[in-house]
């Protein structure tokens, strides 16, 4: 007499056939495992997880390296990113900007005349010259190009700004003008 199979035998024949089907794609090298430090279980990563964290280095290569300085604000005004560039422009470590108020950099003037130029639009992005202040004390000209950054419903969370140093320039300029 044949009977049925117990519901409990279905479900292990599935599973023993969907273990066959994970170890032949870990040969087959469509996916990869690595050891969960925590658990030491072992974590299938796919090969989207893989071509993920390939763009996520070459984005982090592309912000550290670049010669301006990037800062991400929350709506707040809080600091919640900053690159290496924008720390070492200011004197400070990336880590320790973060969690700080923008205007912590900017004299009264300064910060008015930035409230003002990105209150009259704040959809699109926008430049302004300002200075800003190192940790030490010295005035640091720069243009600021900031953007916001909006939700999926369009509401501002934030802003973007890419910082140039433009002492130097300004310095020229000024050299010329006297000549």
């Amino acid at each position: 007499m044949n009977a049925a199979p117990a519901p409990h035998r279905r479900g292990l024949a599935q599973r023993l056939s969907e273990a066959q089907a994970t170890i032949e794609a870990l040969l087959s090298g469509q996916i990869d495992a690595v050891v969960d430090s925590k658990s030491a279980t072992p974590v299938l990563l796919s090969r989207a997880q893989d071509a993920l964290r390939q763009s996520e280095e070459q984005h982090r290569q592309i912000v550290e390296a670049t010669t301006d300085g990037i800062m991400k604000v929350d709506a707040l005004e809080k600091i919640v990113f900053v690159n290496g560039r924008l720390a070492e422009m200011l004197g400070y470590e990336a880590q320790q900007m973060i969690g700080m108020d923008v205007s912590t950099f900017m004299s009264a003037s300064a910060r008015a005349s930035m409230v003002n130029t990105f209150a009259r639009r704040p959809v699109g992005q926008d430049t302004l010259d300002t200075v800003l202040r190192h940790k030490g004390g010295t005035a640091i000209s720069v243009n600021i190009a900031a953007s916001p950054l909006v939700d999926g419903e369009g509401q501002r969370i934030g802003t973007l700004g890419m910082v140039r140093d433009v002492t130097e320039r300004n310095k020229l300029q000024s050299q010329l003008m006297v000549s």
